[in-house]
């Protein structure tokens, strides 16, 4: 018998016995999933649903003057969201260290992060709308259909509205927008409005918007 005779009599046994091998540890081959609660990502809901639980009314002082306080009206607003759910998951390789000839190989288990599926879950959030000013512990300003910006100068308070109905509501009078401007100098509150002016005057007759009320609390 010659060397090639010889040789093919040994790797042909050799690769049918391999092959056997790898057909079997891939007949074997699973995926063993471990869902972890722990990480998750927030996908927000194309069907959000919002609703006001509670409300409350809040007076909160402004950080930087004790003399110009607002009040809020807050919401929690609960809204539905989609959690996708993650946890680590395993897989079953045949590695071969020997390639080409693959004649050494074993089965090698790799761990890896994977998504699977996600649940609904519901969130609540604050929401906060400033509805009124105290202004030196003495008026009250309510702002209803106003975005009111107060400042102080040299103890002069001054309190500027813009409509959101006649303007773009951001709380900065610029022109064509009907504001309202509150000074408070002293024990004293001088109301300025303007519309289709562009300095602020004591009577508008262009301005046709209801204003914001006043009160003194003490």
């Amino acid at each position: 018998m010659n060397k090639t005779n010889k040789l093919f009599l040994i790797i042909v046994p050799t690769l049918i016995i391999l092959s056997a091998v790898v057909l079997a540890v891939i007949n074997s081959t699973s995926e063993n999933i471990t869902i972890d609660n722990s990480t998750t990502e927030e996908v927000m809901s194309a069907n959000q649903q919002t609703a006001a639980t509670s409300d409350a009314t809040i007076l909160s002082p402004d950080a930087n003057d004790p003399d110009i306080q607002k009040q809020e009206d807050c919401q929690n607003i609960t809204s539905s969201v989609e959690e996708q759910q993650y946890g680590n998951c395993t897989r079953q390789d045949v590695i071969c260290d020997d390639a080409p000839l693959n004649a050494t190989c074993h089965i090698s288990e790799m761990t890896y992060q994977c998504g699977r599926g996600s649940k609904t879950v519901e969130k609540t959030e604050q929401r906060c709308k400033t509805k009124a000013y105290v202004i030196k512990n003495k008026y009250k300003l309510n702002i209803d259909g106003y975005v009111c910006t107060p400042s102080k100068d040299n103890g002069i308070i001054t309190v500027v509205c813009d409509s959101i109905y006649d303007g773009n509501g951001d709380g900065i009078c610029t022109s064509g927008e009907s504001c309202l401007k509150y000074v408070f100098q002293g024990n004293n509150m001088q109301k300025l409005e303007k519309n289709s002016r562009d300095e602020f005057t004591e009577s508008d007759q262009t301005y046709f918007l209801d204003e914001p009320t006043t009160e003194v609390v003490q």
